[in-house]
């Protein structure tokens, strides 16, 4: 009888924790469709913050100044996307389709870049060695022409398929705009009894990685994407939209920013085979060197001193998220390995291990 009585409070706590298990099973599996859309909608809203705290202070009360965020998130966001994304896939494929054809024509030499002082003469003697023969254009594209125009038709098409997580990530802001402050002090006292002060601490690292890797990643390739769609309409370039998004992807992802250059090359290209070579040629060359540029500009200003994380976690979240959750993904992925990577270097700092994750820590680099 004695065995019964001490077994049966540890058999009612087991009964208890398989119930809440199953329950929090249960709650994960409805709220799993949703995850993307709750991830997203979270981060847009502590990145967004500072904007609603400001409103707050201006005398907006706190609906009001959610209806507002709202309202520019649909105007800035849902409304370009909403526009773009049901033929931005096809855009991107005839892109590629009419560049590969030109490469396949082979690029006849301007007379204006072969004027160039300096550089001209060796453009002049090396021009049809590297440009004019197709067999050498096509050999060198082979391998990675096919792949990048269906992994950039598949990325815009991932952008429509992502609609309806746009739609539920801005409700999930929505409601963190209005109710922010009641879910911020509840997650402060629930994070306060399970881990003191220390947990509290470690929230706050968490939210500053959030809003460096927003601003500095996502922030910087937005500004970026849009400076160059803004510059290739004042040139009359037809594929302002899908370069754009090309400038996007390629900015984004930190390794292909180099490569932002061949966006406005192209579309300089296509100018002079118009005709077209005054001051829009030079204006679209111009201006595709400062914004290709411009990053080294916005990160710092962006980020601040709020993270400073390696350019190959960068490339990481931003290429694995998208294969995992999508396109939010090439969002949420750099958020999230931020915020690992935060807490890993607040770790070490306070209580170094081992002398090689110690340097590790020293060793980081804001990503460029």
């Amino acid at each position: 009888m004695n065995d019964g009585g001490e077994l049966g409070p540890i058999i009612e706590k087991l009964v208890v924790v398989a119930l809440f298990a199953t329950l929090m099973l249960g709650v994960l599996t409805i709220l799993r469709p949703f995850s993307v859309a709750i991830l997203f909608g979270g981060i847009l809203a502590i990145a967004s913050w500072p904007a609603r705290a400001a409103l707050t202070r201006a005398g907006v009360r706190p609906v009001w100044a959610s209806a507002l965020m709202l309202a520019a998130a649909l105007v800035l966001v849902m409304g370009p996307v909403v526009a773009v994304a049901p033929t931005l896939a096809g855009e991107v494929k005839a892109l590629f389709a009419d560049v590969m054809l030109a490469l396949e024509r082979g690029l006849a030499k301007p007379a204006w870049l072969v004027s160039l002082p300096l550089a001209g003469p060796w453009i002049d003697q090396n021009w049809n060695r590297l440009f004019g023969s197709t067999e050498t254009m096509r050999s060198a594209l082979a391998p990675y022409g096919e792949w990048l125009r269906a992994a950039l038709g598949g990325l815009a098409g991932s952008l429509a398929d992502s609609l309806l997580q746009f739609v539920l990530a801005l409700a999930v802001a929505a409601m963190l705009w209005t109710n922010g402050p009641q879910f911020g002090h509840a997650l402060e006292h629930v994070l306060e009894r399970l881990g003191g002060k220390r947990f509290v601490e470690l929230a706050a690292i968490a939210r500053n990685a959030i809003c460096g890797s927003v601003y500095g990643v996502a922030g910087t390739a937005m500004a970026q994407a849009v400076l160059m769609y803004l510059g290739l309409i004042v040139a009359g370039i037809p594929a302002a939209m899908p370069l754009a998004f090309v400038t996007l992807v390629l900015a984004a992802s930190q390794i292909g920013s180099v490569l932002i250059h061949l966006v406005w090359i192209g579309a300089a290209w296509w100018l002079h085979e118009q005709g077209l070579d005054g001051w829009r040629l030079w204006f679209i060359a111009i201006w595709g060197v400062v914004v290709a540029h411009i990053d080294g500009l916005l990160k710092p200003l962006l980020i601040g001193q709020r993270i400073r994380m390696p350019m190959a976690l960068v490339m990481l979240g931003v290429f694995g998220g998208f294969v995992s959750l999508g396109f939010l993904g090439l969002f949420i992925g750099p958020a999230i390995l931020a915020i690992a990577w935060s807490l890993l270097r607040e770790r070490l700092a306070a209580a170094p291990m081992d002398p090689l994750l110690h340097s590790i820590h020293d060793g980081d680099a804001t990503p460029r």
